[in-house]
């Protein structure tokens, strides 16, 4: 009977044994702090995010980790204290410290940044001190910020800056889904550029530098608002807008914005990108007292207030946001001298909903005297706070015809609490006029290689991965993973429309990358073109351009690492 008893002992002994082992296996495979969904980058290199290494797909919000700010464009560098709840969400809670002072911020992305703001799109002083202060948990509404480059899904609003105060804010719903109808993402970047000097008629000069904004070649589903710095030593009140270059004409297009004295800066909304600056006029103050008047157009909306019906049957009946403004179809001036120097066309005057991105709810700008055939524009998105959820969104518009506008007299619009039977829908056969034509989103990732150009030819583009395997349009998919999505040829030619060739996130391999663009043949025109390659790799976006001379001649862009 005791040798029994001793038997049993011993085997209960070694199921707790058993049992001890197995609790101590999965503990210590629980990661150290968890994972927020979607935001984990298995293969990436040492050091790209913090907690990371080839192969391993763990978690980049380790606490302790530093990160060198070299990646968000600036001098510095981010430590991470581990995931936090915020608004019902788990984001990464971490410290920035920039010129000797410490931002406390929270993030879902290791290369985008939530600020905690207050109203008015500021951020908030209390949430500003020296480590190792900790601010409490933020109440305000955050915005979704990032330095030089950003990536959005359609679904995603966000606001690119750089540290001279130049920025692109993103709406929801301005990033156009895919060929086949899911999410987009993009990556914007905004780029000062002080190789290029705009050329304007007489009596016009640059109102400061030139910036380059991406990704070129989309048109967006709703309008994007560019904001910069107005040069030193260059008076606001002698600046009229900002000017864009055409790619298709050589020219450089001056659109009227609006000028905000206190901050130096001025602004305009626009539905694609290429390279902006502002424009200026020694003599505007007479030119704007003796020639013309303003348009202004306000926002009777309030942010997150809704839902909004028009668009509730087929969502979740979230709060939404409003940006209502109008579009300037054609004029005529009052005085035929006016017409040829200035742009007016296509001119897009909008303003955000109280409690957005800004405080903003009335935009204006001067216009020279003349009758204006004018559209109206209503955008809506729901306001969301889950990641994984794609928020609805629609815009309107209608004929709103003709309107005069005098010297020294302002034409007010307001909108934004609604619509009737008046407003069309606009869908992706019918956008709205001055929209452009609808494009759709490419594939970005990793790496992302996209080409550009404006003229009726054929231009290709090759990329060597590093497994000396070329991709292109006879090669489309790589077996290291990378994916020629987008060919424009004869066949199918669309001005402007991009050909492109990406890795997907986690799946670009490791070493030398090689670019070339080759004149395959002409469709229309012939002769020389000029092209532009932009080049992605894990958020840091560079572009190169050239001008290829003839058929069959092939450029070697860049050859670069990752």
């Amino acid at each position: 009977m005791a040798q029994t008893n001793t038997a049993i002992m011993l085997v209960g002994v070694l199921i707790a044994i058993v049992i001890i082992v197995v609790v101590l296996a999965v503990v210590m495979s629980k990661p150290a702090t968890p994972s927020y969904p979607g935001t984990t980058y298995p293969g990436t290199q040492p050091g790209t995010y913090p907690g990371t290494q080839p192969g391993v797909s763990t978690s980049w919000c380790v606490a302790g980790q530093t990160a060198s700010l070299a990646d968000y464009g600036t001098q510095g560098y981010a430590t991470f204290n581990g995931m936090a709840t915020f608004q019902g969400q788990s984001l990464c809670k971490a410290t920035l410290v920039t010129n000797g002072v410490t931002y406390y911020f929270y993030t879902n992305e290791p290369r985008t940044v939530w600020y905690t703001t207050d109203a008015s799109g500021r951020v908030v002083s209390s949430y500003l001190g020296t480590a190792p202060q900790q601010p409490s948990t933020p109440q305000s509404e955050i915005i979704k910020t990032a330095l030089n480059s950003l990536s959005l899904t359609s679904g995603q609003e966000g606001t690119v800056t750089t540290p001279g105060g130049a920025s692109v804010f993103i709406p929801a719903g301005a990033v156009p889904t895919t060929d086949a109808g899911t999410a987009g993402t993009m990556i914007f970047n905004v780029n000062e550029r002080s190789d290029v000097t705009p050329t304007f008629p007489e009596g016009f000069l640059p109102g400061g530098s030139v910036y380059e904004l991406g990704p070129e070649g989309f048109n967006f589903e709703l309008p994007v608002q560019v904001t910069l710095p107005i040069g030193q030593g260059v008076d606001p009140a002698t600046v009229g807008g900002l000017a864009y270059y055409d790619e298709s004409t050589g020219q450089w297009v001056r659109v009227p914005g609006t000028v905000d004295p206190e901050t130096g800066t001025v602004s305009v909304y626009t539905t694609h990108f290429s390279l902006w600056a502002p424009w200026s006029s020694r003599s505007w103050r007479d030119e704007m007292n003796s020639k013309g008047g303003w348009l202004k157009v306000i926002n009777g909306h309030i942010y997150e207030t809704g839902p909004w019906g028009r668009i509730e049957e087929r969502c979740k009946g979230l709060p939404v946001t409003i940006t209502y403004g109008i579009c300037i179809m054609s004029w005529v001036p009052k005085n035929a001298a006016d017409a040829t120097w200035w742009n007016a066309v296509d001119a897009l005057l909008m303003a955000h909903d109280q409690g957005a991105f800004s405080s903003q709810r009335e935009s204006e700008s001067w216009v020279p005297a003349g009758t204006f055939n004018l559209v109206e524009i209503l955008s809506v998105s729901e306001v969301n706070h889950d990641p994984l959820y794609l928020p609805c969104y629609a815009k309107y518009w209608r004929n709103i015809g003709d309107h005069t506008v005098d010297i020294g007299q302002t034409k007010e619009f307001s909108g934004g609490s609604g619509v009737d039977s008046s407003w069309t829908l606009a869908t992706t056969t019918a956008p709205p006029p001055c929209w452009g034509v609808r494009t759709t989103a490419v594939g970005t990732g990793d790496v992302q290689i996209t080409l550009t150009w404006h003229s009726s030819v054929d231009l290709d583009l090759h990329v060597i991965d590093p497994r000396s395997e070329e991709i292109y349009y006879l090669n489309t998919e790589s077996s290291s993973g990378g994916t020629l999505d987008r060919d424009n040829k004869c066949s199918n030619f669309e001005m402007g429309r991009p050909e492109n060739v990406y890795w997907p996130t986690g799946g670009a391999p490791s070493g030398q990358y090689k670019v070339q663009v080759r004149y395959f043949t002409s469709c229309d025109d012939s002769g020389p073109v000029s092209y532009t390659v932009r080049v992605v790799t894990k958020g840091e976006v560079k572009t190169y351009s050239g001008t290829l001379e003839s058929s069959g001649q092939t450029d070697d862009v860049v050859t670069f690492t990752v």
